[in-house]
């Protein structure tokens, strides 16, 4: 049973003590909690320019912003689907090689 934060991230990133696990099912681990990360982050730009939109009362000072703040969250959030789809391409690709 994990104990230190360490010890709780490495578990959710797919890592136990003890086991001989190679460097790709670790990554992947890996890439699967900093993708949850994203998704949080994701859902909290896109709710608080909900909430400048919601109270912005007229102000399209205000809508213009909030528009912003919901555009550039959806065009972060695409990129880094895309990156990860090429990512696992890519190595999808190099791992299923046997010849170069």
């Amino acid at each position: 049973m994990p104990q230190t934060p360490t010890e709780i991230f490495l578990e959710k990133a797919g890592y136990v003590s003890g086991e001989g696990k190679d460097i790709r099912s670790i990554f992947a681990g890996l890439v699967s909690v900093a993708l949850s990360f994203v998704g949080v982050i994701f859902f909290l730009v896109i709710l608080y320019g909900g909430y400048l939109w919601l109270t912005a009362g007229g102000n399209e000072e205000q809508v213009k912003k909030a528009r912003t703040y919901i555009l550039r969250a959806i065009v972060g959030f695409a990129i880094t689907l895309l990156a990860l789809i090429i990512t696992r391409t890519v190595a999808e690709i190099l791992t299923s090689s046997t010849t170069l």
